[in-house]
């Protein structure tokens, strides 16, 4: 991952700004909008209760959603002032952890919520750690978000890329990718949500224990 993506959401700047960055403009309330919709979706297909670790945490955003399904929540992130964020908006246990390495027994969860990290990891030996960690604390499913190559959005950014130097492509995946990444990894593809492909490569994928 981009080192100075990690610094700066370990700072207290970084970390406050991320929690009030989808309160900033009207895209990004509409873009919150749309994802928590498609959040909700695929949550219901999850199953109501369990214990869940969100991460990263995030600032808490997706909190009400993980609430109204009845799921006791664990919060993990690698930043402790995100952490701090998160704590300052709900009541659950909080870790700080990587990734990684998380600091979880085996099958500690029914579930994962990752959301907005593979997007940034380019890495594919990463990758593939991040999907072995989730099958190893999972005992049923795994929600993760990434970035769809195929979405009118991200072609239209690849376009854009070749013609413009300081414009930098989105770390994307292809479904017959990420499909089998995390089947390597004890993983099973269920379904992908798509959240809006015409405005952002952001799909949400249902994975499931093999």
């Amino acid at each position: 991952m981009d080192t100075h993506l990690i610094n700066r959401y370990r700072s207290t700047h970084g970390a406050e700004a991320y929690a009030d960055k989808y309160n900033q403009t009207w895209m990004r309330r509409l873009s919150n909008w749309r994802e928590h919709q498609i959040v909700a979706r695929a949550l219901a297909a999850c199953g109501r209760g369990g214990r869940v670790l969100n991460m990263p945490s995030g600032a808490g955003r997706f909190g009400e959603l993980l609430k109204s399904q009845g799921f006791s929540v664990v919060g993990c992130d690698i930043s402790l002032p995100m952490l701090e964020e998160t704590g300052a908006r709900w009541p659950w246990p909080l870790v700080e952890g990587s990734a990684f390495a998380l600091p979880f027994k085996d099958r500690t969860f029914d579930g994962l919520f990752i959301m907005r990290l593979m997007h940034h990891i380019n890495d594919s030996n990463e990758r593939l750690t991040l999907f072995r960690e989730a099958a190893r604390l999972t005992r049923n499913w795994v929600l993760i978000t990434y970035a769809d190559y195929h979405t009118p959005k991200n072609l239209i950014r690849e376009t854009r890329a070749r013609w413009i130097k300081d414009r930098k492509p989105k770390i994307t995946l292809t479904r017959e990718q990420l499909e089998r990444e995390v089947r390597s990894c004890g993983l099973r593809l269920e379904r992908i949500y798509t959240v809006s492909p015409l405005f952002t490569p952001l799909a949400l994928a249902l994975l499931r224990k093999a």
